[in-house]
């Protein structure tokens, strides 16, 4: 079930914390333990990351703490923090390149430490109330129209362009949108099928990335249409999905049929020929060459019909990927997609395939979910039904998300 792999996220974050604790002075574990009653632990790890950069900076700049390990800071250091202190961290955490979301993140983790140094009596001040937090501009969200997502669903199964990165001369990022070439084409045709029904779960149902990652097989009801979802906080809800849905994983969970067109133009023979061939070179860019060789003297349309046959069979179902793994999404090598895995390659697909969307550099996955919460809208659901559609924890995070699409 989806709740183990939260079990496995959670342990693995506890081992981590375990061996960044080992560094940290005890009133840090103390703190870490105290966020775990009521936050999440990924949440809790992050501000105990926030913590410990506190805390290495301090022990660059501060002569008190000279020649001393991080597990040696004494509790009397908290005391003496003065406003002027976190401002020096603010601006190493600015000359860092962090954006201001994040600086202000880790100000406000810092204004919860000293929270509970004061309500534990390890110390009586806390200046973080007197530091300016830097300006955030609120991102304004991206809404793909009808048009948009057509283009982002056909470029994916086209699968006929690829993102090149790079820099200029000012170290600036660039990117450019070339055709993809025969080799690298091939290898990326198995996940074809994949990458499409991701990106209608994203579109349709508004779930998120981690949402999304944690669905396994059993969780998929395709007789009534239902996929059962884990949320924060180990909330469940059962999402029905529609029609779009459904065919995109049958396109990836289905073993498709050999299209109607190979079985009316070539005999059964040479259709089976065909087919030994096509699979046999499945990868290999040299296809059409050998082709020549095995089936010499047939036309143009014979060895593109060949090109195609291979292309349909490479576009591999789930099946193909590791039939017996419990996850619904799989990578190239049969396990279960990651968060940071999922977040890279659909922000690629957006940026490859909408050359021409605003702000496309800063586009992430979880914006997708504004095309089902401006659905939503646009059938006059209230806060209260968007929240259960999209898992929102409160009628206040639903309406907060509502109140950034009008």
């Amino acid at each position: 079930m989806a709740k183990e792999y939260y079990e496995k996220r959670d342990r693995m974050i506890d081992n981590r914390a375990e061996k960044l604790l080992a560094v940290l002075p005890g009133t840090v574990k103390g703190f870490y333990e105290d966020e775990l009653t009521h936050t999440a632990s990924t949440t809790a790890y992050m501000r105990l990351n926030d913590v410990r950069d506190f805390l290495a900076f301090s022990l660059t700049v501060d002569p008190t703490l000279a020649d001393r390990e991080m597990t040696e800071i004494p509790d009397s250091f908290y005391e003496g923090r003065r406003i002027p202190d976190i401002y020096a961290f603010r601006h190493f955490l600015e000359d860092q390149g962090l954006s201001a979301h994040t600086i202000n993140r880790k100000l406000s983790t810092l204004s919860r430490f000293f929270i509970y140094l004061n309500r534990n009596g390890i110390c009586l001040s806390n200046p973080l109330p007197s530091v300016t937090r830097l300006k955030t501009k609120v991102p304004t969200p991206i809404v793909l129209s009808d048009d948009q997502i057509e283009a982002l669903l056909a470029g994916v199964k086209n699968n006929n362009r690829y993102l090149k990165t790079g820099q200029d001369q000012l170290g600036n990022k660039t990117f450019a949108v070339l055709p993809i070439d025969r080799p690298t084409a091939m290898k990326r045709d198995r996940t074809v099928r994949r990458n499409t029904a991701i990106l209608e779960c994203f579109l349709s149902l508004g779930i998120s990335l981690s949402e999304l990652v944690s669905i396994n097989l059993e969780d998929l009801d395709r007789e009534n249409r239902t996929i059962r979802i884990f949320g924060r906080s180990e909330s469940v809800r059962l999402v029905s999905y529609p029609e779009n849905v459904e065919k995109a994983l049958s396109f990836y969970l289905d073993r498709p049929a050999l299209p109607s067109y190979y079985t009316k133009t070539y005999d059964p023979t040479q259709l089976s020929l065909m087919q030994d061939f096509a699979e046999n070179a499945l990868t290999d860019p040299a296809m059409r060459k050998k082709a020549r060789k095995v089936f010499p003297g047939m036309d143009k349309s014979f060895y593109d019909d060949l090109e195609d046959l291979s292309c349909h069979l490479r576009r591999v179902t789930r099946d193909g990927l590791h039939p017996h793994s419990e996850a619904l999404f799989l990578s190239i090598r049969g396990q279960r997609m990651s968060i940071r895995m999922v977040e890279v390659m659909v922000k690629e697909m957006v940026m490859t395939y909408l050359p021409d969307l605003m702000d496309r550099e800063k586009f992430s996955v979880n914006q997708l979910r504004s095309v089902r919460v401006s659905r939503l809208l646009e059938e006059n659901a209230t806060i209260s039904q968007i929240r259960d559609a999209i898992g929102y924890s409160s009628n206040m995070a639903a309406a907060y998300a509502v109140g950034k699409y009008k």
